[in-house]
């Protein structure tokens, strides 16, 4: 365990190095935008045309083509006073930490030793599709997080008092992971 909280360090500190808004892509600054619409009392809108919708419309026009959850998540950081460029990378590498973190209590849950859980995970946190969709403020980290807390609710459901409880609230935390990001749950 000691391991993988090391692991989780290190690739922080260096992500948190590697930071920079010139590698945010199209769909980032889609993000971005829809977040700081979302901030100033605009509701889910963006203010980048993209889609032949969107130019029907004033800007910000109506955001219509990308999931709300992630420009709501960067949003949510200037509570603590980051702008919604500067929460595009730390909402990521913060729900990559976490999910590194249920992903090695998944493992353990299912029977894996603590070597391999570690493994898995120190893979997870050495990925390099992560450490770029962190890099580029992208949505997948944040998917992958909901997703795994959803099976780890659900795994938890057995011997539990209501198991149903946990199971509805597994439910509710796979429909964030969807309003992350809609492509994923193909996958």
């Amino acid at each position: 365990r000691a391991l993988v909280v090391i692991a989780a360090l290190l690739v922080s500190i260096w992500l948190s190095s590697q930071a920079s808004t010139d590698l945010l892509t199209n769909d980032s600054a889609q993000y971005v935008s829809t977040a700081r619409n979302i901030v100033r009392g605009e509701g889910l809108s963006t203010s980048i045309r993209y889609y032949e919708q969107q130019h029907q419309h004033e800007l910000p026009a109506p955001q219509t083509s990308w999931p709300p959850a992630f420009p709501a998540a960067l949003a949510s950081m200037s509570l603590i006073g980051l702008d919604p460029e500067q929460a595009a990378w730390l909402v990521p590498l913060i729900a990559l930490i976490a999910s590194a973190l249920l992903c090695f209590q998944i493992a353990r849950a299912c029977g894996s030793s603590d070597a391999a859980a570690a493994t898995a995970t120190i893979l997870w946190l050495l990925s390099a599709e992560a450490w770029l969709a962190v890099l580029r403020g992208l949505s997948e980290t944040q998917f992958i997080l909901l997703t795994l807390f959803s099976v780890w609710l659900l795994l938890h459901s057995t011997g539990r008092r209501w198991p149903h409880l946990w199971i509805a609230m597994a439910g509710l935390v796979a429909a964030a992971a969807f309003l992350t990001r809609y492509a994923g749950v193909a996958f």
